[in-house]
């Protein structure tokens, strides 16, 4: 079975180069904006006079530039392939991500702990000075002379 579909990506930059909105050019063509984006976004086939009046609207282009025919077992089983791989694609994606914030996580904890012994002795050595300007041992007891 043969399917005329809306090439999207080819639409999309013909309402574009018009620099219209696609409000404005359902306005344009006498259709709904909804009406308009469920053919765009091929929730639902063009009628006949929908394709016509594309085709007038857009005269840059030709029938297979806006209205590409698709044999449908053929789409169908390409969309299957595709959809398979997009799947392990982003399961790749989504593993290279999850590991990448577990490394960096284990990076920053390794850092903060390296910073919290740092302060620590940092106050240990403050502790020191201050109790040797007054006079006192690292217990905070008073020196003998």
């Amino acid at each position: 079975m043969i399917k005329i579909i809306i090439n999207q990506s080819v639409l999309e930059t013909a309402i574009a180069r018009k620099n219209l909105s696609r409000k404005e050019l359902a306005h344009n063509m006498g259709v709904s904006s909804y009406y308009l984006g469920r053919i765009i976004n091929g929730k639902i086939k063009p009628s006949s006079g929908m394709r016509q009046r594309l085709l007038e609207y857009f005269k840059e282009h030709t029938f297979d530039d806006l209205l590409p025919l698709r044999n449908l077992k053929m789409a169908n089983e390409q969309v299957s392939d595709f959809d398979t791989g997009l799947r392990i694609l982003a399961r790749m994606i989504a593993r290279a991500y999850r590991q990448e914030l577990a490394e960096k996580r284990a990076t920053q904890s390794k850092v903060s702990n390296e910073n919290k012994e740092e302060n620590d002795a940092n106050k240990g050595n403050t502790r020191d000075r201050k109790a040797a300007q007054v006079g006192q041992d690292k217990t905070g007891n008073q020196k003998e002379d």
